[in-house]
């Protein structure tokens, strides 16, 4: 265990040393009225961000502008982000969320907003803190926010208010004669997704060509070092297993969140491995006597897995990421043998199968790693939980700690 957090720690350390910066080619505009190219760090970010990193040239010193320095700033086919000064409804709206009701309901900032759909007449745009907050833009600048609330009536039911249909009808009257558009409007969402698609809808607009982010597949092998360790009502409770390394095989596909550069990824994953496990005890028998016993134990590991990671450190070519997997281990016992040997008159008996194990068995495992160039994985994984123990009475438990190389393609 101290081992496999050595080996995060390493990882950790490495990444900070490789990925700290993602500068792109963007341009700002001063509240000088300056507009100026060059390159912005960007970070794809979750939260809309309060300062960034800009410089003139590659190789040029950066420097930090905040939203009280720019009107806007621009990641040249990613993302657009304008300085405005909001009001913000700071009123929850998850149903866990309306027991406390915040002091102050309405609050004033200046902020970042992103930039969802924009032209001479109106424009959308998203405010993202504790929860997501649309705006629009009318003709003369203002930005208004568009409002969707739950409250909790006074028979104790949750309900939602989605004044911001009424709303958008104020900013496209011509859409109350199109039953298309009438139709689409009552089934409009309260999301990111669903008023981008009807702004480009409503106003004839073909909306731009997003960049897929594609299922990433992977193939590669590594080595599983495992120790073995019986308690319970059994006599290989006494004996001491040698640590066992072995060869694994596998193969995958990682499938990436949409925002925030694929941060979050669901990794579906089927590994074979071997497991070879031998120990000897000397038991004491009588005062004069003892009998040697060995054993071995040899399975084959077919492992199905679904495995939730994040990519804490997230850049174009290098990601550090950790993560919890749930594995379906299916396990086929090709030695189970026991033997005794009286040390004083030779004599020798063999025993297959003493404990009879489970065929399938769950296993949860920690794991962490790097990924580089977006073609190389490296990682290491540890089993948290899992037994393959068939009885209450007995645990076997299994020490597993695997170390991975993958392509990616």
């Amino acid at each position: 265990m101290k081992k496999f957090f050595s080996l995060v720690l390493f990882m950790l350390a490495t990444g900070v040393g490789f990925c700290q910066t993602n500068f792109l080619p963007g341009s700002i505009k001063k509240k000088s009225g300056e507009t100026v190219s060059g390159y912005i760090d960007f970070r794809d970010w979750f939260a809309n961000p309060t300062k960034i990193s800009f410089k003139v040239d590659s190789l040029g010193d950066p420097k930090e502008y905040t939203l009280f320095d720019l009107d806007f700033f621009e990641i040249i086919g990613k993302e657009r982000y304008v300085s405005a000064r909001v009001k913000k409804d700071m009123r929850p709206v998850k149903l866990r969320d309306l027991s406390v009701m915040p002091a102050v309901t309405e609050t004033e900032d200046q902020v970042f907003l992103r930039e969802l759909f924009s032209n001479d007449k109106v424009g959308l745009y998203i405010y993202r803190d504790f929860k997501d907050h649309f705006y629009v833009r009318d003709g003369a600048g203002v930005f208004s926010e568009l409002i969707y609330r739950m409250v909790m009536t006074d028979i104790g039911r949750a309900e939602v208010i989605s004044t911001f249909r009424n709303q958008l009808l104020s900013y496209f009257p011509e859409s109350r004669n199109n039953p298309k558009l009438v139709l689409a409007l009552e089934r409009l969402k309260y999301n990111e997704s669903d008023l981008s698609s009807f702004f480009y809808k409503v106003t004839n607009t073909v909306p731009p060509v997003r960049n897929r982010i594609k299922p990433q597949f992977f193939i590669g092998t590594g080595a599983l070092l495992s120790k073995l360790k019986y308690s319970g009502s059994t006599k290989l409770a006494d004996h001491q297993f040698d640590l066992a390394v072995q060869p694994l095989f596998f193969a995958g596909v990682d499938f990436a969140s949409r925002r925030n550069r694929g941060a979050f990824v669901v990794r579906a994953q089927f590994e074979f491995n071997q497991l070879k496990y031998s120990s000897s005890f000397l038991r004491k028998t009588f005062s004069t006597n003892s009998e040697q016993e060995t054993y071995s134990l040899n399975m084959n590991n077919f492992k199905p897995s679904l495995n939730l990671l994040y990519n804490f450190w997230n850049q174009p070519n290098k990601k550090i990421y950790a993560g919890v997997g749930l594995t379906s281990v299916i396990s086929r016992y090709s030695k189970n043998l026991f033997t005794r040997k009286d040390e004083a008159t030779n004599y020798y008996s063999e025993q297959n199968d003493i404990l009879v194990y489970q065929k399938s068995w769950f296993a949860l495992e920690g794991q962490a790693g790097i990924i580089v160039s977006k073609k190389f994985d490296i990682s290491a994984s540890y089993t948290i939980l899992g037994s393959f123990s068939n009885t209450t009475s007995v645990n076997a438990k299994p020490t597993l700690i695997a170390f991975r190389g993958a392509f990616r393609f």
